[in-house]
C-alpha cells in the first residue's frame, strides 16, 4: 500500500470588490498543461515558501492571540501563510494588494518590495482565514490550504504575470458559481468568503474541508479541533 504524500503547507487569496450583496471576486483558469489541477478557475496561491517563513520571523508583529488557534497554527506561521498569500497574488496575477502600512523594516520579501517600490503601503496583517481544505489522501501532490480575504477597494496591476494563470480577470461571483469550472474547495472557499463579507465575522475556527478516504467524498468540520 502506497504511503499518502504529505501535504505542504499552501496559502490563497481571495480578492472581492463591490457590493456584499453582489461582490465580484479575482480569478485565473490554471493552464492545461499543468500536473495540479488543470484548466480549473482558482484563487492566486501556491505553496509557503522558506521566504515567506523567514519574513514572518523578522516583521515581528504581535500574534499572541492566534496561538493554538486554526489547526494549532502558532502565529508566526500564520503569518507566514499571509505572507505566501500576497506572493502568490503578485506572482500568479499581476495584482498588488496595497494597504495603509507603511513598510519601515529592511525586508527582502517580494510582497513587501513591491509595495516599497511602487510607493503604496502594505496589508494590514494578519489576513482573516475564511476556510481550509487538504487534498485528498490519494492525490499525488497535496496541500493544506488555507484561504484569506481581502476586500479590495483600489488594486493596481504592476506587474506581468508568470504565466500560470489564463484569462485572469473580475467574476460576478454567482456567475462564477454557476457557470466556471471550479472545484469543490474553491467553491467551499468562495461561499466562505462571501459570508464573511456579508456578515463582517471572522471565524475562531475556520471551516475545514477534507475528503473520505473511501470515495473522496467531501467532508466540511466546522467545529474547533482539539
Amino acid at each position: 500500500m502506497r504511503q499518502a504524500v504529505i501535504p505542504k503547507p499552501a496559502a490563497s487569496l481571495i480578492l472581492l470588490r463591490g457590493s456584499p450583496e453582489n461582490p465580484e471576486v479575482l480569478l485565473g483558469k490554471r493552464r492545461h498543461d499543468l500536473r495540479f489541477m488543470p484548466g480549473y478557475a482558482v484563487f492566486p496561491g501556491g505553496r509557503v515558501d522558506k521566504e515567506d517563513i523567514e519574513t514572518a520571523k523578522l516583521l515581528g508583529i504581535d500574534l499572541t492571540d492566534l496561538q493554538g488557534i486554526r489547526d494549532n497554527l502558532s502565529g508566526q506561521d500564520y503569518l507566514a501563510h499571509c505572507m505566501a498569500a500576497c506572493r502568490e497574488c503578485i506572482e500568479e496575477t499581476g495584482y498588488l494588494p496595497i494597504g495603509n502600512v507603511p513598510i519601515n523594516k529592511n525586508v527582502e520579501h517580494p510582497y513587501l518590495i513591491a509595495c516599497k517600490s511602487n510607493n503604496f503601503g502594505a496589508l494590514d496583517l494578519p489576513l482573516p482565514c475564511v476556510a481550509q481544505a487538504i487534498t485528498p489522501e490519494g492525490s499525488p501532490i497535496r496541500f493544506n490550504a488555507r484561504f484569506f480575504v481581502h476586500i479590495v477597494k483600489e488594486i493596481p496591476r504592476p506587474f506581468k504575470p508568470e504565466g500560470e494563470l489564463i484569462e485572469i480577470d473580475w467574476y460576478n461571483v454567482k456567475n462564477a458559481l454557476n457557470t466556471l469550472p471550479i472545484a469543490d474547495v474553491t467553491e467551499f472557499a468562495l461561499k466562505e468568503s462571501l459570508r464573511y463579507y456579508q456578515t463582517c465575522l471572522i471565524p475562531d475556527h475556520p471551516p475545514l474541508l477534507t475528503y473520505s478516504y473511501d470515495d473522496y467524498s467531501v467532508i466540511i468540520d466546522r467545529e474547533p479541533k482539539l
